[in-house]
């Protein structure tokens, strides 16, 4: 007597395992994009729209500089804090795993210094406070790229990594155009921008928290001989450094250029024209230039109280 076939073939049923895994990686992907998207929106809110606003107010005439020279503090200090991070994470040994305290850690202490800076009337505090959010954080994203390479096989790391692009990119994009939202009220704009990255950082505990390392041994290179790669062992790694650098200098660049744009043209304004014919095409277009606010009406005739040893007054912008 036959013995009845399977009714579907076995080998197209997709294996629980792999099913398991591809969640895994899914959930994975998500809470560092997400978490890396809640930095990123920090970096494109404060260096690119708040803080010009504000050295726009403090600063006067030298606000250029100034925020030139705070944006230099900022990279060096992030300069110094993610590799030190990232060393440090490297031998952190919690329940958490490694870069949990760093992540979560940077990202609350973070929050507290962004809303104080959405108070401060002073420029050297600001100062101060700006390099310190912009240290904490680095050190809270140090560790995040990290995380890649120690839970992410080879073959599914190019995903992870345009993961991790894609949250800089629309984090950075999304905290801009926040930022240029609710920045009429600077004090409600830091307080909502120091909110995103501990939002996500907890919400990354959540969705996929790094596994326990207590048992993991310690590596004994110390952060001077991290650093000390061959370029012809390692080439790809001394590309992406190189092409990082550039594209991150590139970055920068327009942004400052455009920041200074934007602030020669709204005080390039000229003043509002009270000493010339105002029947001259001069006054007609500088008054049409200038701001409502500051347009004028024809100027009257000059007051008869003027002293006669006075110097006369050179008519703006031609003679009459």
């Amino acid at each position: 007597m036959p013995t009845p076939g399977p009714t579907a073939d076995s080998s197209a049923l997709p294996d629980p395992q792999t099913v398991g895994e591809r969640r895994l990686y899914r959930r994975l992907m998500l809470s560092i994009g997400g978490t890396q998207f809640g930095i990123s929106v920090v970096y494109g809110a404060v260096p690119g729209v708040l803080l010009a606003l504000q050295i726009d107010n403090l600063a006067g005439e030298d606000k250029v500089g100034i925020l030139s020279l705070l944006t230099l503090a900022g990279a060096v200090a992030a300069l110094i804090a993610q590799p030190a991070a990232g060393w440090l994470s490297d031998r952190t040994r919690t329940r958490a795993g490694g870069r949990t305290p760093y992540i979560l850690g940077g990202s609350v202490l973070a929050a507290p210094v962004l809303w104080a800076m959405g108070w401060t009337q002073s420029l050297t505090t600001l100062a101060i406070l700006y390099v310190t959010s912009e240290f904490i954080l680095s050190a809270a994203q140090g560790p995040l790229a990290a995380v890649l390479p120690d839970r992410v096989p080879p073959e599914r790391r190019g995903r992870f990594s345009a993961a991790l692009g894609l949250g800089i990119m629309i984090g950075s994009v999304s905290g801009t155009v926040l930022a240029s939202l609710i920045s009429p009220d600077l004090r409600l704009a830091y307080l909502i921008v120091g909110c995103f990255p501990i939002a996500l950082a907890c919400t990354r505990l959540l969705i996929d928290p790094d596994p326990a390392n207590t048992s993991a041994p310690c590596p004994s290179r110390g952060i001077g001989a991290a650093w000390l790669i061959s370029p012809r062992r390692h080439p790809g790694f001394w590309w992406v450094l190189g092409s990082r650098m550039l594209v991150y200098t590139g970055f920068f660049m327009i942004q400052g250029a455009t920041a200074s744009t934007s602030w020669t043209t709204t005080s390039a304004w000229p003043t509002a024209p009270s000493t010339c014919c105002p029947s001259s095409p001069a006054w007609r277009r500088c008054a049409s230039a200038s701001p409502p606010s500051q347009q004028a009406s024809p100027p009257t005739a000059p007051a008869a109280a003027r002293s006669s040893s006075a110097p006369p007054r050179r008519p703006w912008p031609v003679a009459c």
